[in-house]
């Protein structure tokens, strides 16, 4: 639903003037002292700022704070409560200008004494195409793939686009040869597909019209440049690049066609595509390039091209590339297994390198006071994967073959009750530890002799005094980057607050902490999971207060939550989330598995906490208090506790 503008904003003012003085008692009063003249009414509007981009077009957030509390307030004429410290957060559509590149919030405050004027103007997105029933309309930036992308010789390309309802779709080849797209039902529909399928009304998705159309159509030369030209590895941008668009419009094309009813439309499908050969697939290296946040020399992987990370390549690993799709590549890492990992976190190596291809020699395990090491003799280093269940760690070697005559237990230890190894086909060596308790951690490192998997054993704890003796990193989130409330008090500083009465907290019975940052000098994202690891800390508890995205209704989605990334962290979160819920009171939002760089440390059971939010006036009021800091670090103590006693019962 599109806001109308107030054709002035004085006939507004001049209203709200009006209803501001209504409010008086009507009846003559006798004169009052003289009082000292009182600042003039404000308005600060903390978010959205002056022209920033919006990520939604219709309802969203705005919040800020006036100078008086006492003020009655409006966000594009509807009424917005003011929090006793001046906060507001107003849940309102914005006013769309002419253009509907642009739109405005109008913001008017008044007392009985004053009023305040505020016009915030912010762009908007790309308006999305709504598609009528009764004509024919083929929406031309809905199809997808578009642009680069490689792919190997007769792979099936999912090729998507929206059109009318009821029409007929399909895509036709130089020669002649069609394929025919179908219309799919909601249910059908790729989660991580085009954005401008849906768009958001509060929280609830409004359909466009049309229908989406999909098919499998292959990769094939008569589309492609074939396989006689393998592609160079890449930039994205840069004299590669720059040819690779000149030489677009020359080459033999597909085209899509639309036809319903006696209308027609056509339209030369926009891929830049290159068939790649199967047996000489290119080969890069992985390198994780530094950058504001730091680097932690890991270059990861995901399942598809907008998915999680799963795998975890370390630099200098070479992966055989079998696709591309714009600016994320597919590697090959068994015949039917691929990870895509960024363009930007490789290195072309020269053509004709071969593709990662290790024997497997001598397994040596080494029992140690802290931790078992599992040292794998490899000719070469290859990609992994470590995954935990239970008591038991796989370590799964791409591209590995099994010359394993050896595999050595060392001295005695009743940790580790068995290993053994087995060679699966497409070239998948995996090796299975079975130990006596849940490992508390791992980590993985490349030797000269190949690669070690090091498993942590559990701490032995007090069950009585559960934290003396235990050694504790505490990770103030932010800066950099961070929250602002309403009032403008910032989320970091705010986490420090809470960390430093945490960090005392936790010293008084017995704990060993050290803090990622003890000052508001920022410090990089990558560099915090290694301090604690470089500490050799027991767990590691990154504390943060929570923001949403433009779009989504904070009033429906505020409150507390805890969230971890690896299985041996899962205990960890859900004794925080439970003991936050209590000493905090505000909505249990859960527990949630999510890739974030605090939560992804395999050393140490890891957590991130988001306590409260602050954009909610109530909550950033809270969070500015001793009192309410004071119950976070509280409940994340409790937390603590409570999984240290669950571990100690479970030995």
């Amino acid at each position: 639903m599109m806001g109308i503008r107030p054709p002035l904003a004085t006939a507004a003012l001049t209203a709200l003037v009006f209803l501001a003085c209504a409010r008086r008692v009507p009846e003559p009063a006798p004169p009052a002292p003289a009082e000292p003249p009182s600042r003039p009414l404000t308005i600060d509007a903390v978010y959205p700022e002056e022209d920033q981009r919006l990520t939604t077009r219709d309802t969203t957030f705005l919040f800020g704070n006036v100078s008086d509390a006492n003020a009655v307030l409006w966000v594009n004429s509807a009424a917005v409560p003011v929090h006793a410290n001046g906060a507001f957060l107003g849940w309102v559509v914005p006013w769309r200008e002419p253009g509907d590149t642009t739109a405005l919030f109008e913001v008017m405050a008044a007392t009985d004494r004053d009023t305040a004027y505020l016009l915030r103007r912010v762009g908007l997105p790309t308006p999305p195409l709504e598609i009528p029933d009764d004509r024919l309309v083929l929406d031309t930036l809905s199809v997808a793939p578009r642009g680069v992308v490689w792919a190997l010789a007769g792979e099936a390309l999912d090729v998507s686009v929206r059109a009318t309802a009821g029409a007929a779709v399909w895509i036709e080849w130089p020669a002649g040869e069609r394929f025919a797209l179908a219309a799919t039902t909601p249910g059908d529909r790729p989660s991580a597909g085009d954005p401008r399928l849906t768009r958001e009304t509060g929280s609830t998705p409004r359909q466009l019209g049309g229908a989406l159309y999909r098919g499998a159509v292959p990769a094939r030369a008569p589309l492609g440049r074939g396989a006689v030209e393998p592609p160079r590895l890449p930039v994205p941008r840069g004299p590669l690049a720059d040819t690779a668009a000149k030489t677009m419009d020359t080459l033999p094309r597909a085209t899509l066609w639309a036809a319903w009813e006696a209308d027609t439309v056509r339209l030369r499908l926009p891929l830049d595509l290159w068939i790649l050969d199967p047996a000489r697939l290119p080969v890069v290296m992985t390198l994780d390039p530094p950058s504001p946040q730091g680097t932690d020399g890991i270059v990861y992987g995901r399942p598809t091209s907008n998915g999680t990370y799963v795998w975890f390549f370390h630099d200098r690993q070479r992966l055989a590339v079998s696709g591309r799709m714009g600016d994320r590549l597919r590697v090959q890492l068994a015949p039917d297994l691929h990870a895509w990992i960024d363009l930007r976190e490789q290195v072309p190596l020269p053509d004709g390198t071969p593709p990662p291809r290790a024997k497997v020699g001598t397994v040596r395990i080494l029992p140690g006071a802290g931790a078992v090491e599992v040292r794998v003799a490899l000719s070469e280093r290859v990609p992994y994967r470590v995954r935990e269940d239970g008591r038991r760690l796989e370590l799964a070697l791409y591209s590995a073959f099994a010359e394993t005559d050896w595999l050595f237990y060392g001295a005695t230890d009743d940790f580790l009750r068995s290993a053994e190894w087995r060679q699966e086909p497409g070239g998948l060596f995996v090796l299975s530890l079975d130990v006596r308790e849940e490992p508390w951690g791992y980590r993985v490192r490349s030797a000269d002799e190949g690669l070690v998997l090091t498993i942590r054993r559990p701490p032995r704890i007090d069950r009585g005094h559960p934290l003396r003796g235990r050694r504790i990193a505490l990770d103030p989130g932010h800066p950099p980057a961070g929250a602002t409330g309403p009032t403008r008090l910032y989320e970091g500083d705010v986490n420090l607050g809470i960390a430093v009465r945490l960090k005392a907290l936790l010293e008084q019975r017995g704990a060993e902490v050290m803090m990622t940052r003890s000052t508001a000098e920022p410090v990089p994202l990558y560099d915090r999971p290694l301090i604690a690891e470089s500490a050799d800390a027991e767990m590691v508890i990154s504390i943060h207060n929570n923001a949403l995205a433009d779009g989504v209704n904070p009033f429906e989605n505020h409150g507390t939550s805890v969230f971890y990334f690896h299985p041996h962290s899962l205990g960890l979160a859900r004794a925080l989330q439970e003991h936050l819920l209590r000493t905090l009171g505000l909505r249990d939002l859960g527990i949630g598995r999510a890739n974030l760089a605090l939560a992804r440390p395999t050393w140490m059971p890891a957590a991130l906490t988001e306590g409260a939010f602050m954009m909610i006036p109530e909550q950033e009021a809270a969070l500015g208090t001793p009192e309410f800091r004071e119950r976070y670090a509280e409940g994340v103590l409790r937390g603590i506790e409570e999984f240290l006693r669950r571990t100690a019962a479970n030995d």
